[in-house]
């Protein structure tokens, strides 16, 4: 949950009609604008843009050694699929709370904003392996997934993503590079909502 707070009026004046409707108003446009920046932080990753490139794309994210195939056919995605479309879907859902709480200080009172964006692990549910439905490729990107000496990047038409495969020896070395991805991003967010002017 992040929270954005207004402060610096004095108790008295948070008792007139206009002060909740201003401080709404702010909060408001705070928050779209910190939404866009999450739309677009989330759309400009490396991550995103490789696997909605699909299975030609270049290892944008550099998490493959020597930029070997990608991440779409190495995770194994159906062919014409986008994985993360379901992520943005979720993204755009992010809305902010218009009834607040007031708090107060010595001098001091404002309103809290709650905002609600989707979490990682309520994410994880909907983003289940295409070979492993027990694991979340949107949590393996971060933490890392297995078998990339049995990777190979070629045109198999009989794979899902027609374009790799995993095959029963280890053809080399080397693994798989994990990367920041919705941690970050979503991180970003809730700093910006936090942030004073």
């Amino acid at each position: 949950m992040g929270k954005l707070v207004f402060k610096g009026v004095a108790k008295n004046i948070s008792k007139l009609r206009g002060f909740r409707k201003k401080s709404l108003e702010l909060a408001n446009k705070k928050f779209l604008k910190e939404k866009d920046n999450l739309l677009r932080d989330f759309d400009r990753h490396a991550v995103t843009v490789e696997l909605k490139t699909g299975p030609d794309s270049l290892n944008l994210s550099g998490t493959l050694p020597g930029g070997y195939g990608n991440l779409f056919s190495f995770i194994g995605f159906n062919q014409g699929e986008d994985p993360t479309q379901i992520v943005r879907e979720a993204l755009e859902r992010t809305k902010i709370n218009k009834t607040p709480k007031k708090g107060f200080s010595t001098n001091k009172v404002w309103y809290s904003f709650t905002v609600k964006y989707p979490t990682l692990d309520a994410l994880k549910r909907v983003t289940a392996m295409p070979w492993e439905t027990g694991l979340s490729w949107l949590e393996r990107v971060e933490q890392g997934i297995s078998g990339f000496g049995y990777y190979m990047n070629t045109s198999w038409s009989t794979g899902r993503s027609g374009k790799g495969a995993q095959i029963d020896h280890k053809i080399r070395q080397g693994g798989y590079s994990s990367v920041s991805y919705y941690s970050g991003i979503i991180n970003r967010f809730k700093k910006g909502m936090k942030r004073r002017k």
